[in-house]
């Protein structure tokens, strides 16, 4: 399920004129006096594809529309804009990135591009991009538009945790048997059975009818697991689980004996039912309402568990005691019934804090929290109990928690398996559900290709291509790298990629006879900057990456100056940016940066510009986050030539800035 972008942030849309940036055009008779029919015809085409998108969340056709207005005219920021946010709710991240350049390139200052940019970058994970973006937003802002200040300084804090949270030691599958193209939740094994239980609002027999928002009403389901292996789902067929309306799990007891349940719509309630150890498939076959203090006429409860000993109740409800949101309560048994719920203030929020769970033991409390200590949406959060105190909330961590919605937490009785549920891209539909195991050695990856030379390599071209990342000595693939790729001439990201778990990334759709620029980054190795011009090509490529030493120097290829002057060109933030990248995932790594010039004019003129240059380099990543103490600076003038000064092409080329590795 992909979140959309904020939709008042389109009113914005049509205060933006030429005014802005000579740049940009807009759709006016002014500008097109001589082709009136045509824009007649181009306002239309957007004006079918605003309601589209607005009104239907039809993007692919509102794409078509728009495409067929920037057929006259390519340069206008907000047409660019709106192209960007149909590719957003369609996930294309890499078109996304690329039209919110050239949108903002015509309108330096349009907020709702800037933003699209933003969220782009941060539900991509890139976060000191993301983090960037914002701090852009914050700069131009006009201080009526929507997002405010606060809630840009909230998504701030996300990137901010993104950038610090440790991945979890767990691999996360999707468990593609048990989802649809529907929103799968809530996964609970049923202790000392092969049985997992979940719910859905799949189309089924007993949900052939759609509730308020259009979707079909949520059933409980449950599949059997065999060796590793997840049979077909079945829907537990007993009026009782699954009556007319909403249906779904919340928790199972450690026992195996009681599931927990919400049954309704708005005003639902939860519920408990009673399972037959007996049955060799054990089908929940009767339901409890949970009494009063736990339901009640003036709240709201969604999700809750038993303690492993039974003796205590935790549920989320939203009350007029509460923090904000949804909050965690407790209530204890007594002889008959339950004492009043107290506010568990310890974990709670201004936010919501949904779908508790304990471990097996109960000393620790699993949930769901959307607060500004997650990364994204709602994150799964820990807290744990000693005596009779909670300890402070902790995030998950990332691999489980995305910057989409990552809720309803569970895992087998011996805490190896972990189950959640997510509407994170790549699913099958809505929210999907997950399951991260602990990781396993896999095989050495072999690559086999005929490998050319590096300089060789960047001679072609590389339109629809695949990029093989390796380390150079040990010749295994480089995973998760990150891969840049920039139009030198406009200053316009083209795309964003990750290498897979071969090493591979696909490199498709680029721009024929173009000059471009590409940067690479992987922990623990060099950065790696070239540019390159293509034409057409379909093979395979290898590119090895030494790991990083000390002394090792690196040319930023694409960093550029003002004339005889220390003022860095907007042409640079490509590179400045995947050096930021470079020094956020290598935190030990401490630089130089080296300033150079070429021979021409006075050599004591030359060593100062160059001293100035250097300084301005490290000024821009201390603004950005980078520690001063990892950085130093250095002119060079023109005592370290790299080629002669006797041409023009050789003093372009010590015409330099790069930096050199002084700590590991």
């Amino acid at each position: 399920m992909q979140p959309k972008i904020i939709t008042f942030l389109l009113f914005l849309v049509f205060t933006i004129n030429s005014s802005a940036q000579s740049q940009n055009i807009d759709f006016t008779k002014d500008n097109f006096p001589d082709n009136v029919k045509a824009l007649k015809e181009a306002l239309r085409a957007i004006e079918i594809g605003d309601n589209y998108r607005s009104n239907y969340q039809n993007y692919d056709s509102a794409i078509l529309y728009y495409k067929k207005a920037e057929q006259l005219n390519a340069k206008n920021a907000i047409l660019n804009y709106k192209l960007g946010l149909s590719y957003f709710n369609l996930t294309d991240y890499n078109m996304v990135d690329s039209l919110v350049e050239v949108s903002i390139s015509l309108n330096s200052k349009y907020l709702p591009a800037i933003y699209l940019k933003a969220r782009s970058f941060h539900l991509q994970q890139k976060w000191i991009m993301a983090q960037a973006a914002y701090h852009e937003y914050v700069s131009n802002y006009d201080n009526y538009s929507s997002p405010t200040l606060n809630d840009i300084q909230f998504l701030l804090q996300q990137t901010e945790n993104g950038e610090r949270i440790e991945v979890v030691n767990k691999e996360v599958i999707n468990l593609s048997n048990l989802n649809s193209t529907a929103d799968d939740e809530n996964p609970n094994l049923l202790p000392n059975s092969n049985q997992i239980y979940f719910n859905s609002n799949r189309f089924s027999k007993n949900s052939i009818q759609r509730d308020i928002d259009g979707n079909y009403y949520q059933n409980i389901y449950y599949a059997l697991i065999e060796n590793d292996s997840i049979s077909t789902p079945h829907l537990v067929k007993h009026h009782k689980i699954n009556p007319e309306g909403n249906s779904t799990i919340s928790s199972i007891s450690k026992s195996g004996k009681t599931m927990v349940m919400f049954l309704g719509d708005f005003n639902g309630k939860l519920y408990y039912s009673r399972f037959n150890l007996e049955d060799s498939i054990k089908i929940p076959h009767s339901k409890t309402k949970l009494p009063n203090p736990i339901n009640t006429y003036f709240s709201s409860e969604i999700s809750g568990t038993f303690t492993p000993d039974g003796k205590e109740f935790y549920f989320s409800s939203k009350r007029k005691d509460g923090s904000g949101g949804y909050d965690i309560y407790y209530s204890t048994r007594k002889k008959k019934g339950w004492n009043k719920p107290v506010n568990l203030s310890s974990v709670n929020t201004p936010f919501n804090e949904v779908d508790p769970f304990f471990s097996t033991h109960g000393d620790t409390l699993f949930f769901a929290s959307d607060s500004p200590k997650s990364i994204g949406g709602f994150d799964i959060m820990y807290a744990t109990k000693k005596g009779n105190k909670w300890s402070t909330i902790k995030n998950i961590g990332k691999g489980i928690n995305s910057p989409f919605d990552d809720k309803s937490p569970s895992s087998s009785i011996n805490g190896d398996n972990f189950y959640f549920s997510s509407n994170r891209n790549g699913g099958k539909g809505g929210y999907d559900i997950y399951k991260a195991q602990p990781l396993y050695k896999e095989k050495e990856v072999i690559i086999t290709s005929k490998s050319d030379q590096l300089d060789d390599i960047f001679k072609l071209h590389l339109l629809n291509t695949t990029v093989i990342l390796k380390d150079q000595l040990s010749k295994k693939p480089l995973i998760d790298a990150d891969i840049s790729i920039f139009n030198i001439e406009n200053k316009t990201l083209l795309r964003k990629l990750k290498t897979d778990d071969k090493g591979y990334s696909k490199i498709e759709a680029i721009p024929k006879n173009t000059p471009l620029a590409i940067n690479i980054n992987c922990m623990g190795y060099e950065m790696f900057s070239r540019n390159i011009n293509v034409d057409s090509t379909k093979k395979e490529y290898i590119i090895e990456l030494k790991k990083i030493k000390v002394d090792q120097k690196i040319t930023l290829q694409n960093i550029f100056f003002d004339t005889n002057s220390s003022t860095i060109s907007p042409s640079s933030i490509g590179e400045l940016n995947a050096l930021i990248e470079f020094l956020s995932i290598n935190k030990s790594v401490e630089i130089e940066i080296g300033g150079h010039t070429d021979t021409t004019g006075n050599e004591k003129d030359n060593q100062k510009l160059s001293e100035k240059r250097a300084d301005a380099i490290v000024q821009f990543l201390e603004k950005n986050d980078i520690s001063i103490s990892r950085l130093t600076s250095k002119g060079y003038g023109a005592s370290m030539p790299i080629e002669s000064n006797d041409t023009e092409e050789g003093k372009a080329k010590n015409r330099r800035t790069e930096f050199k590795v002084i700590k590991n």
